[in-house]
């Protein structure tokens, strides 16, 4: 019976379940990431398929990501986002101590949409 309702919670847990705590040590952690743009309203679309209109904040994964923006008549816009790993030293200079978390670079993510050229119309031959 006990093998039975350790068996059912594996299926039930969100993350799954591996040899004990590893489950919790391979899922990838997440970071709020903002988001904007001008003008404001553009969707936006991450590397990993999240997406949001700006201006917004999404939970990503902590990874190299891009962003791609996109708004009616304007060009899209492709920003690469790095994950910046937490420094080794605090700001004093001195070892140790609590280390601060990663951060993402740009922080926020902001594009600046150039209008699309309107399309051409064909020539009309007299």
């Amino acid at each position: 019976m006990g093998r039975i309702v350790a068996i059912l919670a594996c299926g039930l847990a969100v993350a799954g379940c591996a040899s004990g705590s590893d489950a919790l040590k391979s899922a990838t952690p997440t970071l709020t990431l903002q988001f904007e743009s001008e003008p404001a309203g553009a969707e936006v679309k991450t590397s990993g398929g999240q997406t949001c209109k700006t201006p917004c904040a999404l939970a990503v994964p902590a990874a190299d990501l891009v962003a791609t923006y996109s708004l009616k008549g304007y060009k899209p816009q492709t920003v690469p986002v790095k994950l910046v790993p937490p420094d080794d030293v605090r700001a004093d200079g001195e070892a140790g101590a609590a280390t601060p978390a990663p951060r993402f670079n740009p922080s926020p993510v902001f594009a600046e949409l150039e209008a699309a050229p309107p399309p051409r119309r064909p020539a009309v031959n007299p």
